[in-house]
């Protein structure tokens, strides 16, 4: 079930209006609102997963977010779960991204190859990443070890 506040902090229209300014490639609009619905909540996981600063705003929220004194969701955690679902959506890069993570640093497929930087260092690998290189940094500042939360 696919609930905001339960599973996901948006709901699907407040998603497809976020990814609709963003979604250059228009794949996220080929799926349907139940696998829309799976990314949204697989990018909350995500982003519930982090190492986080400051606590829960209430002992009774299922969520991370709002946290400390705020009493609503940072837009900065909304976009970021947008762009992160926008990330999982994409199989294509995601397989790129678990071959990076996996140690791969090229691969050939007849006349076709790519290279990718060796990331033997890459935090990704630490499981407290996103796989949206820019919904990572918009949640920096929520997270431990980072800039002071605002």
């Amino acid at each position: 079930m696919f609930k905001k506040g339960i599973n996901s902090y948006l709901n699907l229209d407040e998603a497809n209006e976020l990814i609709d300014g963003i979604d250059t490639t228009g794949k996220w609009r080929e799926l349907t609102d139940g696998e829309r619905k799976q990314y949204l909540i697989l990018a909350t996981v995500h982003i519930d997963s982090l190492m986080l600063t400051s606590r829960k705003h209430s002992a009774e929220q299922i969520l991370q977010f709002p946290r400390g004194r705020n009493s609503e969701v940072p837009r900065a955690v909304l976009m970021a779960q947008a762009l992160e679902a926008l990330t999982l959506s994409d199989t294509q890069a995601m397989q790129r991204i678990s071959l990076r993570e996996q140690g791969v640093t090229s691969i050939k497929l007849g006349n076709t190859s790519e290279s990718y930087s060796d990331d033997s260092n890459s935090s990704s690998k630490q499981n407290n990443e996103l796989k949206s290189k820019v919904a990572m940094s918009l949640m920096r500042p929520y997270m431990l070890g980072s800039a002071v939360m605002i």
